[in-house]
Parts: structure tokens; sequence; C-alpha cells
């Protein structure tokens, strides 16, 4: 059984992001776990109320939980297991401890097109992941046009083995 880290930002790469997840997971027996990383949470000014504060950051949650479910179901209609969650730190850092915990066989994750200086003074999340990775990343541009070219194909014979796999879990 392989192991599918699709971490997402939420942002509108996010639905191409996780096609790219599902095409991967169809070549194979697979699971897909579905993570979204918050920012860690910082200490707030004393000069805004904490209550609204609380409030604002609740009804976002609520509102990207939606999003990661919408997402998720994508994902079960193809019926491959998936498991979305949430988890809380910088993004990098908790994508490759995330990778490591569930023994990821892959990461497949967005980029987003920043200019040269940018990369140069702060690197990108994305390619932070793939230095540090213990398995093969792929990262999907913005632009990117669903090919699939590049996942192993499976005869007849190999799709109904997996089809039937994923039937049983």
């Amino acid at each position: 059984m392989q192991h599918i880290l699709v971490p997402v930002d939420l942002s509108e790469i996010s639905e191409t992001v996780v096609r790219q997840g599902i095409c991967l997971a169809q070549s194979g027996l697979s699971k897909i776990h579905l993570l979204h990383v918050l920012p860690p949470t910082n200490y707030s000014p004393n000069n805004i109320d904490r209550k609204l504060l609380r409030a604002e950051i609740a009804k976002e949650l609520r509102a990207e939980r939606r999003e990661l479910s919408a997402l998720a179901d994508t994902i079960r209609r193809e019926r491959i297991p998936v498991f979305p969650y949430h988890a809380r730190g910088i993004a990098s850092n908790t994508i490759i401890s995330e990778s490591r915990r569930i023994h990821a066989s892959y990461i497949v994750m967005g980029t987003h097109q920043h200019g040269s200086v940018y990369r140069m003074l702060l690197g990108g999340t994305g390619s932070r992941v793939q230095h540090a990775a213990s398995c093969p990343v792929i990262l999907v541009p913005p632009e990117h046009r669903q090919d699939t070219s590049f996942l192993p194909q499976l005869d007849s014979r190999e799709r109904s083995e997996a089809e039937t796999g994923r039937q049983q879990n």
C-alpha cells in the first residue's frame, strides 16, 4: 500500500494538485493523506479584542474545514481512500514531519511561481520540502495541464486488481 501525502493550501491550485494525487493513486493501490497546514498560533497584540480574534479564527477554520472536506469528496468519488486533516506549524517542516510519520511513498504538492529574487532570498515551501523529503516530491505548477504520461501505466489486469483492493478496504 502506497501512502501519498497531498498537502494543499486551499488556493486556486489545490484542486489541480488533488487531481494529480488522484492520478498517481490510480496507478496502484494507494491511500491519499490530504493535509492542510495551518500557520503557527501567534501571540495576539494587546490592542486587539481577543474574544473577537478567537471568533474570527474559528470562523476561518470552519471555512477551511469545508474546503478540505470538498477536496476529500473529490478523491472519494474516485473510490480512493482519503484521510483529510489539519496540522498546525511551519508549512515545510510540518509537511516533512507528516511525510515521515505516515511513511509517504510520494508527496504531491503545488507551487506558486514567485520570481527568482523571491526564491533566492526566501526560498519556497516546495523547494524546502523537495530538499528535505525522504521520498519523491512531485511539484505541480499553477498552469499545470493534467499530463499523466510520467505515471506508470497499468494493464487491464493490474488495474482490475488495484480496483478490487480498493473496494475491499
